[in-house]
């Protein structure tokens, strides 16, 4: 299916922070993809979203954390609507782990999805968007990323590099001439990690003055 809408795709959408921007979108007239592990919450959402229009929602069930999803969902969202205008990485994954009892499952299980699938999603979106002549990638960080939490070594870990990869997406812009895409990242005012934990999947949105730099902002 193609249309002649602008379309994002945004991760974490199903619940939360993601869904609220997803609903965003679709009330500006923007096709969506929402992405994220549980179908029948993202089943739910698309029909709540509906009625948002005029524009589309679609979904697509992947895990963040694994190597290829990031690719994969980008690839198909680009089948489905013909391109990507914008893309909004909302996917996280917040446990309370005790810092001594970390290990390498514990801390891939955080930094795969909220970092890598972070980076990858930007990197497979930015691809396709040199080619249509631009785009917008916002990143979502968190208020963790500065102010971290006990037991939340991980998840702060995750989302203070979204700041700094910002930048250098930003500066790079996704290609050669350095205007592929805009690039903002967004410090969540959200200090309770418990709602982090309800949403489980989340993190977002836009920005764009049409000039290429980075906004960091941080929520009080």
């Amino acid at each position: 299916m193609t249309t002649n809408h602008k379309s994002a795709l945004v991760t974490g959408g199903g619940t939360g922070i993601g869904k609220a921007v997803a609903a965003r979108l679709v009330s500006g007239g923007y096709d969506v993809t929402i992405v994220g592990r549980r179908e029948d919450i993202l089943r739910r959402t698309a029909t709540e979203l509906a009625e948002h229009g005029p524009g589309t929602v679609r979904i697509d069930v992947a895990d963040m954390a694994a190597s290829d999803a990031p690719e994969a969902v980008i690839a198909s969202h680009v089948d489905a609507f013909g391109g990507i205008n914008a893309l909004v990485t909302a996917a996280a994954f917040y446990e309370p782990i005790p810092f001594l009892d970390t290990t390498a499952e514990t801390w891939d299980a955080t930094l795969h999805v909220a970092l890598r699938g972070t980076v990858l999603a930007a990197a497979a979106a930015a691809r396709h968007m040199v080619g249509a002549g631009g785009g917008r990638i916002v990143l979502f960080s968190s208020i963790n990323g500065f102010h971290s939490e006990p037991d939340s070594a991980d998840y702060s870990a995750a989302k203070f590099p979204n700041y700094d990869f910002s930048s250098t997406l930003a500066g790079a812009g996704g290609g050669n001439d350095g205007r592929a895409a805009d690039c903002a990242a967004v410090a969540l005012p959200a200090n309770d990690a418990g709602d982090f934990q309800r949403a489980q999947h989340d993190d977002v949105p836009a920005h764009s003055d049409g000039s290429l730099r980075a906004v960091h902002e941080e929520g009080g």
